[in-house]
């Protein structure tokens, strides 16, 4: 899962992105990863719905809401975790491994968290740029 992610004491406070980041609205749904699960996404455990606010290949952010069963209910404890997060595109899923970092936003019961995705051979940061464009089509559809 590489040595590249950012770890919970070394948060630089100031930011430092090696990639461009684009404002979108999409929806994804992540599941903790589960180290006796062989693959990334397991189809029989639950999943946890979130908004993507920003994008870009090296990570994202998104605001979701902890579930009931997260403890601590504030939703720290996504924090520093490792994740699959699911986005639907063209009528299959991709799925990208990550690692959220730490809560910086709390409103209500709403956490906004940024996520590093693990390094990721080309074809898939490919995929993230075409995820990203059919947000652009879907918005300019709506007109």
């Amino acid at each position: 899962k590489g040595d590249t992610c950012m770890k919970a004491n070394s948060f630089r406070g100031l930011d430092k992105r090696r990639f461009f980041r684009a404002e979108c609205r999409l929806n994804t749904e992540f599941q903790i990863l589960d180290t006796a699960f062989d693959g990334l996404w397991d189809p029989l455990r639950g999943a946890i719905s979130a908004d993507v606010l920003d994008l870009s290949v090296a990570g994202m952010k998104i605001r979701f809401v902890p579930p009931s069963w997260a403890d601590p209910s504030d939703g720290s404890g996504f924090e520093w975790a490792d994740c699959a997060f699911r986005f639907l595109l063209k009528g299959s899923y991709l799925v990208l491994p990550g690692h959220m970092l730490r809560i910086y936003e709390r409103e209500g019961s709403t956490c906004v968290t940024g996520v590093e995705f693990f390094p990721l051979p080309p074809d898939e940061q490919f995929r993230i740029v075409e995820l990203f464009a059919e947000f652009r089509r879907r918005l300019a559809a709506k007109g």
